[in-house]
């Protein structure tokens, strides 16, 4: 069975949707929402429990695919939780949904953030039809703090994909000084040794060879000797760049 597979961003949505609403139902059942901490230990106790499942497993498996999204959505999740418990749209951790829009934005897709917010102020909207003013600021600062959250999340990944280039180019460029020096150290320096050894014997000969072919052999001569010493120069110096 094939797993290398991605799920749609509408079905993404969705589940962001859910993850948020599902709070809310929770909270709002009195039978459920006084166990809103176990709710909370045992979400802590999945996201363990996955990351560590999915360390185990390979790329290929479902676990280590959908591993990004399950993260996601245990923590908005909990951080939902965590607000509604402590006073709502009012509550002293109503930053953390912010800190979670930047998350989501970063680790989804950027305008997953706007998807959340969005999704968080008609929850609220619906859930506390008489908000107070600070509930309403709250609310509306969250709104605003989306756009941001999508600038930063789309500069952050356009950070890393540079890092990454980076990183290929200079394992190409390590690849090639290594084959450089690879050429430097036995091809070209045996055809230089071999080709100063040829003109030198033909020197040895020179009452064999006309006086004008005499200067040409030397000059060869002394340009061998001059290419083969700017080798052993070239070579030294990307040793010492490379050290």
């Amino acid at each position: 069975m094939n797993y290398n597979m991605r799920l749609p961003d509408a079905i993404k949505t969705v589940l962001l949707v859910l993850a948020v609403f599902f709070p809310f139902y929770w909270y709002n059942q009195s039978y459920l929402s006084k166990f809103s901490l176990q709710l909370v230990a045992l979400l802590i106790l999945v996201f363990i429990f996955h990351n560590w499942l999915a360390r185990k497993k390979q790329n290929s498996d479902p676990i280590s695919q959908y591993q990004t999204i399950t993260i996601i959505i245990i923590i908005t999740i909990i951080t939902v939780i965590l607000v509604l418990s402590t006073g709502g749209a009012g509550s002293i951790l109503f930053w953390l949904l912010n800190f979670l829009l930047f998350f989501v934005a970063i680790f989804s897709r950027p305008r997953a953030g706007l998807v959340i917010a969005l999704a968080i102020d008609a929850a609220f909207l619906l859930n506390e039809p008489q908000l107070t003013t600070n509930e309403l600021i709250n609310l509306i600062s969250l709104l605003l703090m989306a756009p941001l959250a999508a600038i930063f999340s789309t500069q952050f990944l356009r950070l890393i994909t540079a890092q990454k280039e980076i990183k290929i180019l200079s394992n190409q460029a390590k690849e090639e000084e290594t084959a450089t020096l690879i050429w430097l150290a036995l091809d070209f320096r045996n055809q230089m040794v071999k080709a100063i050894d040829l003109v030198s014997q033909i020197k040895s000969n020179l009452s064999l060879i006309p006086y004008h072919q005499r200067e040409t052999l030397d000059r060869l001569y002394q340009d061998l000797k001059a290419l083969f010493k700017s080798g052993q120069e070239l070579k030294k110096k990307i040793d010492e760049t490379t050290e």
